[in-house]
């Protein structure tokens, strides 16, 4: 019940433009991340809220499925609409947190970046120091995660919502943010994680952030116990297991 990403600074140019967003997420090719440096302890993740989250069907965008080619080809073109090219290369600074693989999945992202003409340079930061960075709006790209203690899809959307504070990132969509509210006070779970997903495609349509990948839990369970029920959380509480003889 997490999500790994990169939040972008909208209140810094050139974020607040939805094409410089959209390039950059489709430059990056999740999959590599995923199999080759978490080696398939993660999945790839193109929306906020995880697959893991039940009863939810989320809307993972097209270029999910396309051909990396294609996705580059894609990005540059979206880069030389937003004013950006050969001669004027996109430039910023990418934070990350001092953790295991970071630094590899920051300088793989740098060299997927570097493919369309972008430059990134890395920043790296304990994970206090991100944090306080991010919601003191003192970043550009940062690399990001956001984790739940309950199984709800809402708690990966309230982080989008303009608040009084506005959202982490500065992203401010008022027709999402109606969608999200009108949806999630819907009494039908079925209706209302439907009206949520419609909510958080028509968020994702604008890249408000950059979904990376989700953690999957890796288990060993023998045969012998009894009462394990397998859920995002990893919540088992032994108090239910016993072993059969």
């Amino acid at each position: 019940l997490g999500t790994t990403m990169l939040m972008l600074n909208h209140k810094q140019k050139p974020f607040d433009d939805a094409r410089v967003r959209r390039a950059l997420a489709l430059a990056i090719d999740r999959g590599v991340l995923t199999d080759k440096i978490l080696r398939k302890t993660a999945v790839p993740a193109y929306t906020m809220v995880p697959g893991s989250v039940s009863r939810y069907t989320r809307p993972v965008p097209e270029y999910a499925g396309a051909p990396m080619p294609a996705r580059q080809a894609e990005a540059r073109k979206l880069l030389a609409e937003a004013g950006f090219g050969a001669g004027k290369p996109l430039k910023f600074t990418m934070q990350y947190f001092t953790e295991a693989k970071t630094r590899t999945l920051a300088v793989a992202m740098v060299s997927m970046w570097r493919a369309v003409g972008v430059q990134c340079e890395l920043v790296n930061k304990d994970l206090g120091s991100v944090i306080s960075s991010v919601r003191a709006g003192s970043f550009e790209v940062s690399l990001y995660a956001w984790f739940s203690s309950f199984d709800d899809p809402s708690t990966f959307l309230d982080i989008l919502t303009t608040k009084p504070r506005g959202s982490l990132s500065g992203y401010s969509n008022p027709a999402f943010d109606q969608a999200f509210t009108s949806g999630n006070g819907l009494g039908s779970l079925d209706e209302r994680n439907a009206a949520l997903a419609r909510a958080e495609a028509l968020a994702m349509a604008d890249t408000p952030v950059i979904p990376l990948f989700t953690g999957i839990n890796q288990r060993l369970v023998s045969n012998k116990v009894q009462g394990w029920s397998d859920n995002p959380r990893g919540a088992n509480l032994t108090r239910y297991l016993s072993l059969r003889g």
